[in-house]
């Protein structure tokens, strides 16, 4: 796996708390947890042995056709995000 990604964050980061898991999540905690450990052997995240500042709340959804889905609940770190803004240049259809 590559280095986790750190983005630049706005100097009010220290309002971050850690939130609770949705009740979704925890009324499927079974799934969860194979959830984890599946994303875990696919190196598509890290065990982290140090304390981290905040942690984003998970969610499952279920879908229409009965399939669960696991959530990672962004919405307060996305506000703290420095993102910058650009302008995509037009691009000619010839």
């Amino acid at each position: 796996m590559a280095s986790p990604y750190f983005g630049p964050l706005s100097q009010a980061q220290h309002h971050l708390s850690s939130k609770k898991n949705h009740k979704e999540a925890l009324a499927c905690s079974d799934f969860v947890a194979s959830s984890i450990i599946d994303l875990l052997h696919a190196n598509a995240i890290m065990k982290w042995h140090t304390q981290p500042k905040y942690v984003s709340p998970l969610n499952v959804v279920t879908r229409s056709n009965g399939k669960q889905r696991l959530i990672l609940d962004l919405r307060l770190v996305n506000q703290f995000l420095m993102v910058p803004s650009f302008r995509m240049a037009p691009q000619s259809t010839d």
